[in-house]
């Protein structure tokens, strides 16, 4: 709500005096209007309707195609991880074997 042209803020509209109110219904004459409708007067919910109340629009096939591509590719990338760690857990345990063998050989470097 708009205070500016009131002496002061009230919280309610049966609060202000009579020559307030007249100041408060001037200034929203001149509020321009949109669709019909002045913008800024508060509505009760059930005269204005919801967004979420929008009709359903079926989504467009070229997005459904990107989505399943995407989830095609997200599947390559998880198969592609998999099978990197696997050969990394691979040459983890052959470098183990590797600094086992060197160990023996080499047991004055390694104490």
């Amino acid at each position: 709500m708009m205070y500016s042209m009131l002496r002061k803020g009230y919280p309610t509209y049966s609060v202000m005096p009579n020559d307030e109110r007249h100041l408060w219904f001037r200034n929203f004459d001149a509020v321009p209007k949109k669709k019909g409708r002045l913008v800024g007067l508060a509505r009760r919910a059930s005269s204005c309707p919801s967004s979420s109340q929008a009709p359903f629009a079926p989504p467009d096939l070229m997005i459904i195609q990107q989505l399943q591509n995407k989830d095609d590719r997200i599947v390559a990338l998880e198969t592609q991880n998999a099978r990197i760690l696997a050969e990394l857990a691979g040459q983890k345990k052959t470098n183990e074997e590797i600094l086992e063998k060197m160990k023996c050989l080499f047991r004055a470097e390694f104490s």
